[in-house]
């Protein structure tokens, strides 16, 4: 059976869906707060219902703000509930400064969690073979396909409402 990829949530800056046991999120600028991890329990808490273990990865882009203390305060411990059943994989796309600093914030968080649930990797290829070495039988390609997809939907124009004019 082919599981669908489901769109969950999306802004003009960040997308997240779920593919079978594997949560993407894609944030393009956007920083991390409280209520999106509140959003992404919710999420873990439905798909742990039907799956031992799930898995999940995150991208930022370059220039997307690190999580704010509220938001690494609450990673932490909702992190630390799920640590025994999700596995967590961090891509940050970018270099310098930036990179170092949404690395500091997140390493915060590895630190309190634990090692084995959470990495921070430097390209999208390389997190996601970390999260399907934790998941036996996820074939890292369908995953890096769905990454794409994600992408491109996160990057379309937004539709133009039709006019009157156009009909």
């Amino acid at each position: 059976m082919v599981e669908k990829l489901e769109v969950r949530y999306q802004t003009a800056y960040e997308i997240c869906a779920s593919v079978g046991p594997i949560v993407i999120r894609i944030c393009d600028g956007v920083r991390t707060e409280v209520a999106d991890l509140v959003r992404q329990e919710l999420l873990f808490d439905k798909l742990l219902v039907t799956h031992a273990n799930i898995a999940m990865l995150v991208v930022f882009t370059h220039g997307t703000p690190p999580p704010d203390g509220a938001a690494q305060r609450h990673a932490k411990q909702f992190m630390r509930r799920y640590r025994d059943r999700v596995v967590v994989s961090v891509a940050l796309l970018g270099l310098g400064f930036w990179a170092s600093a949404v690395r500091t914030a997140l390493s915060a968080i590895v630190r309190v969690v634990g090692h084995g649930s959470i990495s921070i990797e430097g390209t999208v290829e390389h997190a996601i073979s970390r999260v399907t070495m934790e998941l036996v039988g996820i074939d890292a390609s369908e995953v890096l396909r769905d990454y794409e997809l994600l992408w491109a939907k996160l990057k379309e124009p937004p539709a133009q409402p039709r006019s009157a004019a156009t009909g």
